[in-house]
């Protein structure tokens, strides 16, 4: 299973501290990191209590934690020097117009449950080369995911079952909702805001191909996501825990018999 860390914004816009962020996420053990661009995201309020005080609207937060096209070849080039994915959340067509113009694309589009059956994006990503692209679900309706899957299904999606909330209690996050996505015959995985390590590994457990999580430095810290974030120390368990699960194989328990069979005569006896 893809392990993906989501550092989101959390850098505050400081690109060092993105680049801090891939270096820790990949020594934990993460198989890609992923941010958020919101070049022409039109969205403009912010969803309660989520704000910073030095920002007026959601459009000023969007400015103040943007990068460059220089910002993004930067953190391309320290996911790929520390061989992780670089990955994507985009909110418009203009994103990666902007950025595949500038050969400055991702290895992964993420295209969350706001946009997921957006045409115009998933035209954009085709047009522009064809790239790894993930689909989110957080708020999507049965019916608005099936659209989803059929308006991208040139891009081979890989379907992520979320749900919206920061942090998400353990009976709303959807294991079941997960099993569900596989009736669209594509990979499926989850994309967690529980800000706990738990369901990544229960997701390892039913087959999932990926499982996201957003990650942070401290609990302490101060973001809209912080609440639905686990911490780099948690990452490196959550990934020791998934490659454990996946190293949980069947077991032939005649053939695990004979194997033990000199503390079978120990402990059992002469047993016919």
């Amino acid at each position: 299973m893809k392990i993906v860390a989501e550092v989101g914004l959390s850098h505050g816009g400081c690109l060092g501290t993105a680049l801090a962020y891939i270096r820790a996420c990949a020594n934990a053990g993460a198989d890609a990191v992923k941010f958020q661009c919101h070049y022409g995201d039109g969205v403009s309020c912010f969803r309660s209590g989520t704000n910073f005080p030095q920002d007026k609207t959601r459009q000023d937060y969007w400015r103040r934690t943007a990068f460059d096209l220089h910002g993004w070849r930067s953190i391309r080039a320290e996911c790929h020097k520390h061989k992780v994915k670089f990955g994507l959340s985009v909110f418009a067509a203009s994103s990666v117009a902007w950025l595949a113009n500038a050969e400055c694309e991702p290895d992964f589009w993420k295209l969350g449950s706001g946009v997921s059956g957006n045409t115009d994006i998933v035209e954009a990503i085709t047009r522009h080369r064809m790239h790894e692209v993930v689909l989110s679900f957080g708020m999507s309706t049965s019916e608005e995911i099936a659209s989803a899957v059929k308006v991208a299904d040139g891009l081979s999606p890989t379907l992520l079952q979320c749900t919206s909330e920061y942090p998400c209690l353990p009976e709303r996050i959807g294991i079941n909702a997960m099993r569900d996505l596989r009736r669209h015959g594509k990979p499926v995985g989850l994309s967690d805001h529980s800000g706990t390590i738990w369901p990544s590994i229960i997701a390892a457990y039913e087959d999932a191909s990926m499982s996201e999580v957003h990650v942070c430095w401290s609990k302490e810290c101060w973001g809209p996501d912080v609440p639905a974030s686990i911490t780099i120390d948690e990452l490196r368990q959550l990934v020791q825990g998934v490659r454990f699960v996946e190293r949980m194989g069947s077991v032939d328990k005649d053939k695990m018999a004979s194997e033990l069979s000199s503390m079978r005569s120990i402990f059992m006896g002469n047993i016919s």
